[in-house]
This record gives C-alpha cells, structure tokens and sequence, in this order.
C-alpha cells in the first residue's frame, strides 16, 4: 500500500493595508504598510512570523510591477518605502512561508501631483497706515521635470489678525503666463497676510 505526504498550510490574508501619503508630490515617497495574519483551526487570525511581502505598481491594475521586497516582521506586520513618479494602484505580494500559503492584499490607488511653491511673496508697504491700501505679490511656480512658472492659476489670499489664530479669506487672483500675482486690499489693522494655492 502506497503512502504519500501533505503538507497542511494555513490560510493567510494581508490586512490592514494602505499606502501614504494620499496625494503624494511626483517623485515623492510612499510607504506601504500592512499586516499579514494566518488563520488557525478555530478560525482565529494571529500574525505570521516569517515569510516576505513584495510590492507591485500598477497604472491600470491590469499589468502589475514588482518594485521593492521586504522581510515581514515577528509582529506580521511591513513596512515598504518607494518613490512614486505617477498616478496608479499599490499591492503587495505575501510569498508565504514554511507554514503559511501566500496572499495578495487589494489595490490601494494614489493620486500624484507636482510640487508647487509661492516665491518672493510680499504684502507692502510696510509700515502702512490704517485705511491705506497693500499690496499683496508673488510668482507661483510647479515643478515637473523642472520648476517653471504656473499661469491661468488661482491664488488666493488671507490675513490674520495680529493676535488671532484664525485667518479670513480676502480675495484672489489669477496668475499671469510669468507666474506672477498681484492684488491690493485696504489695511484695517496690523496682521499677517497669506497667500495659498489649492
């Protein structure tokens, strides 16, 4: 009578997982974060303790690229950086283990966006009397493959009483093909004025 052997491997999952930050600037770094947990008998889930995760991109979540490995700790849980340079869906791999089966977690997808900064900005004169007009300027710049000037954009304008913690939207302008922004408010009160791009 023949006999054969089995090997009997519990069931796993990848849990918890997500990748941030969402949105990420172009270029910028993810982390990827999750824990891989087996499932015994009774149907309780506890942590595997060895085996490794691998990390996939994908645009489409058709066709999927191995980025980056690592060994999944005592705890089941990872932890695994990368840059991202696009808009697309993160997934990582279990490869399971001597005693574990493998496992795919779901997709988590992230947005990317360029890196964007106000330069020069200034709000003058100063000192300026009270009922008298400031001007609030800028140049607001984003960067793809170099930083370069954003027109056709809103900026919008706040201020801050001195002594306050809360600022009050103004107003906004447009930016013009140079970047460059401009507009001019009456000075009721001393303040700090703001500038932000959404």
């Amino acid at each position: 009578q023949g006999t054969s052997h089995l090997d009997a491997k519990y069931h796993t999952l990848v849990s918890d997982f997500n990748v941030s930050p969402e949105p990420v600037a172009v270029g910028g770094t993810v982390t990827a974060r999750g824990t891989v947990l087996r499932t015994l008998a009774t149907g309780t889930s506890v942590p595997v303790t060895d085996g490794l995760a691998d990390l996939y991109f994908s645009t489409d979540k058709s066709t999927w690229t191995y980025v980056a490995q690592r060994v999944v700790g005592s705890t089941g849980a990872f932890s695994i950086p990368a840059t991202a340079t696009r808009d697309g869906y993160w997934r990582v791999a279990y490869h399971g283990g001597t005693s574990n089966l493998s496992s795919l977690s779901a997709a988590d997808y992230v947005d990317t966006q360029y890196k964007t900064v106000i330069s020069s900005f200034n709000a003058g004169p100063e000192p300026v009397r009270g009922g008298s007009t400031v001007t609030v300027s800028g140049k607001l710049s984003g960067y793809t493959t170099t930083w370069a000037p954003l027109g056709g954009r809103t900026v919008y304008v706040y201020f801050m009483p001195k002594g306050s913690t809360t600022a009050t939207y103004m107003g906004a302008d447009s930016t013009d093909s140079s970047g460059a922004f401009k507009r001019s408010f009456t000075a009721k009160r001393d303040g700090y004025w703001y500038a932000r791009y959404k």
